[in-house]
């Protein structure tokens, strides 16, 4: 059996899908299938990918009208044929050792999840920041594990489907799907639902993932989003540590993550019904570390003075 589907979304990437199959290509362990998802690409993005599933038997092209990423990845999903299912975004790649790491995990726990740490490097800059589990080993999320949930969730290592791989039979068998109407999160919102039936997941201490970050105002990951999304992700991650019994434990740094989103997004949330997408109460009950996030949340508790911080809050 094939151990492992990657799934490839892929939308205008001529410039950098190279790189990732490259990436992939280079991978010491070869037991797996890789699965191109053209969504719609109106450059050369589509007769690229051909042009690698011509040359290579265990990449396979699909082309299918725009529809977004989920819909893209719930395309590839349903075509896995893999034990574990990964998701890859076309603009970043991976380490050579990846696969081999996690098949060596499989063959050890047999975990339903594998979650890995990242590398994010700035393509304009240079500058790298890795992201990691302190400590590695088997965890469900349950009440006798206290804070870990927290922590990862904290340390982004919880927010993302990539740097991860999934049980392919978890995802049939409980028909988990990207949310095609999340615009934003989507991948946080199915992490979320496969932890949910998740019996086992294993926390890997490495970063093989190099998540590309750029300062063009026109990459994807710098457009702006409508805020209402961070209040359903939220309620999910808040209804699936309910659910296990952690939010106790959990809620401050799942609401610290929703004061950094805040921040983070300051810009779009100038009009009055913007502001109105805030929840002030999630924010009480944060705990930031810097001293920006300390200046806000105190100004933010004070509704008087609530306008003007949100109007100058970049000058902290």
């Amino acid at each position: 059996m094939t151990r492992f589907t990657l799934v490839v979304p892929v939308y205008n990437a001529e410039e950098t899908i190279n790189r990732l199959l490259t990436s992939i290509l280079a991978q010491t362990y070869k037991n797996y299938q890789v699965i191109l998802v053209n969504d719609g690409s109106t450059d050369k993005s589509g007769e690229i990918c051909d042009a690698y599933a011509e040359k290579y038997t265990n990449i396979r092209t699909v082309h299918k009208d725009n529809g977004g990423l989920c819909a893209a990845r719930n395309q590839g999903m349903a075509l896995a044929q893999g034990e574990y299912t990964i998701f890859l975004d076309s603009d970043d790649y991976v380490e050579p050792e990846m696969l081999s790491g996690w098949n060596e995990i499989i063959i050890k726990q047999n975990p339903d999840c594998i979650i890995s740490g990242f590398k994010r490097r700035n393509i304009d800059t240079g500058q790298e920041k890795i992201f990691q589990a302190k400590q590695a080993g088997l965890c469900r999320f349950t009440e006798e594990e206290g804070a870990l949930f927290g922590n990862l969730y904290c340390e982004y290592l919880l927010t993302s489907a990539w740097a991860k791989a999934f049980k392919t039979k978890v995802i049939m068998e409980n028909q988990i799907q990207y949310k095609e109407e999340m615009l934003f999160g989507e991948d946080e919102y199915f992490c979320m639902d496969f932890f949910t039936y998740s019996e086992s997941n294993y926390i890997d201490s490495n970063s093989y993932y190099i998540y590309i970050k750029s300062e063009n105002p026109n990459a994807l990951t710098n457009k702006t989003i409508d805020f209402n999304f961070y209040n359903i992700l939220y309620e999910r991650v808040q209804q699936f540590c309910e659910s296990r019994n952690i939010w106790g434990e959990n809620e401050s740094c799942v609401a610290t993550m929703y004061l950094r989103a805040v921040l983070n997004h300051i810009e779009i949330l100038k009009s009055k019904k913007d502001k109105s997408l805030i929840n002030y109460k999630v924010i009480e009950v944060s705990e930031p570390m810097s001293n920006k996030q300390k200046m806000a949340r105190i100004l933010l508790r004070i509704p008087a003075v609530r306008c003007m911080l949100l109007l100058k809050i970049n000058s902290f």
